[in-house]
């Protein structure tokens, strides 16, 4: 049985729930005899539960009876290799809806979807992808296409960079931001651009922007999640690891 946002059960009725959990059986509203359960209980929630029951807003007992496997799945916005994959996946799901199958984000469009912060998650950004499927052009996603909030962060952030910044060093504080937001991976950082990783080092390159400098201005980028490298691989499978793992090594 899946209990979604269980953060939100009024605290009355978690002794409810507990007495249920603990004895394996409930009795229902109008009846006099108690009915026997037997479910496994998967239970999800936006807020950190443990923070819940340090504000006393959520029952210790419950929550230790809940807790056996905990799994806390980060925003999307600090796992960014997820952002592109997650893409395909919902025009996948939509194409599966009705909805056009040979459909695809271009450059400037990925670019706005992989710098927005998602502060609505997943879901958020499944609802932009069908808005985006919807506007489409000849099966192409453009920045057009986008949802008003996802184009606007984009603009902004592109206004801010022209104000501060020439068309030389703009592109290099890019190249240093879709880094960042890739971990340090040149191969994800380079689907921002829609370009390959030898072309975005050719790039840093003639910008003059060495590895050792970019970990220098850019701490995020000296530690390297190798974890980080194995769960994008685990999606795409043995080569795709080998090519992670050789683009960490240069």
């Amino acid at each position: 049985m899946f209990l979604d946002e269980i953060s939100e059960l009024p605290r009355e009725l978690q002794p409810k729930l507990l007495k249920v959990l603990k004895d394996g059986e409930f009795q229902p509203v109008g009846a006099d005899k108690t009915t026997k359960v037997n479910v496994r209980i998967l239970s999800a929630s936006n807020q950190d539960l443990r923070s819940l029951v340090d504000a006393g807003l959520f029952r210790a007992d419950l929550y230790y009876r809940i807790a056996v496997i905990p799994l806390c799945v980060p925003p999307l916005r600090d796992r960014p290799s997820d952002t592109r994959l997650l893409v395909d996946h919902f025009i996948e799901r939509l194409a599966a809806r009705g909805y056009p199958r040979d459909v695809r984000p271009d450059r400037e469009g990925l670019k706005l979807v992989m710098y927005y912060p998602w502060p609505g998650n997943v879901r958020e950004l499944a609802n932009a992808i069908e808005h985006g499927v919807i506007c489409a052009i000849d099966g192409v996603i453009t920045a057009d296409a986008l949802p008003y909030d996802v184009r606007n962060h984009g603009t902004s952030v592109t206004r801010r960079g022209r104000q501060d910044h020439n068309g030389h060093d703009l592109l290099q504080k890019e190249i240093e931001e879709a880094l960042e937001r890739a971990h340090g991976n040149r191969t994800l950082a380079a689907q921002v651009f829609g370009i390959d990783r030898s072309t975005l080092w050719r790039r840093m390159q003639r910008l003059g922007m060495t590895w050792t400098e970019l970990k220098h201005r850019c701490p995020v980028l000296s530690w390297v999640a190798a974890a980080s490298v194995t769960l994008f691989a685990a999606e795409c499978g043995e080569v795709a690891t080998n090519e992670l793992l050789a683009d960490e090594n240069r």
